[in-house]
């Protein structure tokens, strides 16, 4: 029996190794057999679109689901499903932003079972009835490359770099010296700024005594030629008040 254990798991790493593989019930042939790699530009972009494909090897109806240990890093479309006879159907999967650095440790999982009667609802609600010993399940890795090379590489080389660079000499005392110069030009800016609001305001209070002492000139001036427009015509009769 450990024999043939051995023997078995041994048969079934060779079909893994393959482009694609046969679940571990016969039920599917899946491709890729045991790694998604999704392909990237930079590492907080979208990935292009991926897909598994899934072969129904059986005479009878088979319906599938795919799941995945990190359902907010990926977008998959359709997650469950039916697959008739000899047919081949593709699941797009595509690695949204921001999640490429750690996508090596997320997976997939792939299940799928024999539908031996007619559906009495949709594929969703049938998934909750099966019993679990009647689904057969195959897992696949996930690997991201940036530009040809795994992303793991290029962050590493990253990492390298940053912690290889010297520290420029007396570094810290010149960054505090810019902060402080920087905040001595603020404090001076917000001093003037401060001191043109009350020159502005010394200004409008000057206008309106210049205005109010115009206004006053021109009053007297007013009474004067009033007076003097009486006084040069002693003929007209003086206003009397009309009688009611």
């Amino acid at each position: 029996p450990i024999w043939s254990e051995v023997l078995s798991k041994q048969w079934y790493q060779r079909r893994v190794r393959g482009k694609s593989v046969t679940d571990k019930m016969g039920i599917l042939q899946i491709s890729p057999a045991d790694t998604l790699t999704f392909s990237v530009v930079q590492s907080n972009s979208e990935s292009l679109p991926q897909c598994i494909r899934m072969t129904n090897i059986k005479d009878t109806q088979v319906a599938y689901k795919v799941k995945t240990t990190a359902p907010e890093h990926y977008r998959v479309k359709p997650t469950v499903g039916i697959i008739e006879p000899g047919q081949t159907v593709e699941v797009s999967v595509q690695l949204t932003p921001g999640s490429a650095v750690t996508a090596s440790r997320d997976r997939f999982l792939v299940q799928s079972t024999l539908i031996t009667s007619a559906l009495k609802s949709d594929v969703s609600e049938f998934w909750r009835t099966v019993e679990p010993g009647k689904v057969s399940e195959h897992r696949l890795r996930c690997k991201v490359t940036m530009n040809g090379s795994p992303i793991e590489d290029k962050v590493e080389m990253l990492n390298s770099t940053l912690h290889s660079m010297p520290t420029a000499a007396g570094g810290e005392d010149r960054l505090t010296a810019i902060e402080n110069r920087l905040k001595t030009i603020q404090d001076s800016v917000e001093k003037t700024q401060k001191q043109v609001r009350t020159i502005l305001t010394i200004i409008q209070l000057f206008l309106i005594v210049i205005m109010i002492y115009i206004s006053y000139l021109l009053y007297q001036e007013y009474s004067l030629l009033s007076e003097s427009t009486s006084s040069s015509d002693p003929s007209a009769p003086p206003l009397t008040r009309p009688e009611l």
